[in-house]
């Protein structure tokens, strides 16, 4: 499924849903950070459209639709960064958050997405409490050599400099257990 149009995306999710099968668990991993202003099928700037719409179009269709399989002890779990706390609340303009290419800066742009992620989480968790769904936002750690930095060699580089001091990708989100009864935010897989 290519996450820059949501054609596809709600064609996976219709084609779940066609099988009839229980969800137990949703992971909404996909992550974009691009060094080229660039559009979805429909029209989105790429972060916002992978980062975020994909996301909320294929948990809404998953969880929150009529035709939803989901059982009352499903988890949801969205991949989101640390980089959410860069834009300032105040600061958020939704006309920005699928920007014009004279307005294009891809940090900016990553990071107004993945606030939307921890929005989306919050929002999930009012909507799916009263059926037991729980619901984190997770911050794995930071520059882990997951090849979201490949666009660019800025941050190849920066990202090959900061490796000894990161997680690797085995122990991004790894928590041995989590026993965590209600939704919330996760850093470091730490509560």
């Amino acid at each position: 499924m290519d996450q820059l149009d949501l054609a596809q995306v709600r064609s996976a999710a219709e084609e779940f849903l066609s099988r009839n099968c229980p969800l137990d668990g949703l992971l909404l991993n996909a992550g974009w950070f691009g060094s080229e202003y660039k559009l979805s099928a429909q029209g989105y700037e790429s972060h916002f459209a992978i980062n975020h719409l994909s996301h909320w179009l294929f948990a809404y269709m998953l969880m929150l639709s009529e035709n939803s399989n989901r059982n009352n002890s499903s988890r949801l779990v969205i991949l989101s960064s640390e980089s959410h706390r860069q834009p300032k609340m105040n600061s958020i303009n939704l006309a920005q958050l699928s920007c014009t290419k004279e307005n294009y800066f891809s940090v900016l742009q990553y990071n107004r997405s993945k606030y939307c992620n921890v929005l989306h989480m919050h929002h999930l968790a009012c909507k799916l409490a009263e059926c037991h769904v729980i619901v984190h936002s997770v911050h794995p750690g930071n520059m882990v050599q997951t090849g979201i930095q490949r666009r660019w060699w800025g941050w190849k580089l920066l990202f090959a400099l900061a490796s000894p001091f990161t997680k690797s990708v085995s122990q991004a989100g790894v928590r041995e257990k989590c026993t965590r009864k209600k939704s919330s935010p996760l850093c470091k897989c730490k509560v």
